[in-house]
């Protein structure tokens, strides 16, 4: 998972992301990132907490949650499990329909039952992909984008965003500063000096921001980064080493605490 998500589209004339996912509480693979497109998320069941910069929202089924462009965000289940729709616009598509989404901002949280429903239209219309289908689809995404800038947008939260840049950035510096230097040892003070600012401020702003402590993070996104040389055939030895774990055993460990198993059972679920 890359933490500054640069998106790849299968078909240029149709620059859109769509998928259904399944976040729990025992085990999450969703750590900070950000992009610079607007994502929309449609809950459907369950409850769950999503982080957008500095703030908190929670979501329940029913609920569209709007990540706008470039914010930090990441999603944590406060039930055993939630879903919800993912739908991820190309910032060139909604600039074609004058929706300037890196200026202009909409709420967090929209609970509206004319959105809802031509969010359906567009989950209906992946789901029996009929002739068609995709301009269909674009021509609903333009009916919501159209109905939520006109109903949703919100100056404050662009405000509220350059108001809190400096906190936010930092905390983007540090996520490119591990995402590069994952492989090798880390040292807090290493970071600070970095980033250019003292260690207690970073730490502090680092929890509150992405709800991870930096130490947890760093482990975190290894551990992320193991499991994918595991599941490409590496030896979990090699994994831990190239993923910057010195001893196997804390390893094991730190990955059954992020990652829900162990490593070798993913080994197992290999062969099975």
């Amino acid at each position: 998972m890359s933490i500054y998500e640069k998106l790849f589209y299968e078909d240029e004339k149709f620059p859109v992301i769509f998928h259904y996912d399944t976040v729990d509480k025992i085990c999450s693979y969703m750590i900070p990132h950000w992009h610079e497109n607007i994502e929309l998320l449609f809950f459907t069941k369950g409850e769950g907490l999503i982080t957008l910069d500095t703030t908190n929202v929670v979501a329940r089924a029913g609920d569209i949650i709007v990540v706008n462009s470039n914010h930090l965000h990441h999603i944590t289940a406060m039930d055993d499990e939630i879903g919800y729709y993912c739908l991820i616009i190309d910032k060139e598509f909604c600039q074609e329909f004058d929706f300037f989404t890196e200026e202009h901002f909409l709420q967090s949280i929209i609970s509206d039952e004319t959105a809802q429903n031509i969010f359906k239209e567009i989950v209906h219309e992946f789901d029996q992909k009929e002739q068609y289908y995709k301009s269909a689809i674009k021509s609903s995404i333009v009916r919501l984008l159209t109905h939520l800038y006109r109903t949703y947008r919100s100056d404050t939260a662009g405000m509220e965003l350059k108001a809190r840049s400096n906190r936010t950035n930092m905390v983007k510096d540090t996520i490119k500063f591990v995402q590069l230097h994952y492989k090798n040892p880390i040292s807090i003070d290493e970071i600070a000096k970095e980033v250019g600012y003292s260690k207690y401020y970073l730490l502090h702003n680092f929890k509150e921001i992405t709800g991870y402590t930096l130490i947890s993070y760093i482990n975190f996104f290894r551990c992320i980064k193991a499991k994918k040389l595991i599941n490409k055939n590496k030896s979990i030895m090699e994994a831990a080493q190239l993923c910057g774990f010195e001893n196997q055993s804390y390893f094991t460990k730190t990955y059954k605490k992020y990652i829900g198993v162990v490593p070798s059972q993913e080994k197992n679920q290999d062969t099975d």
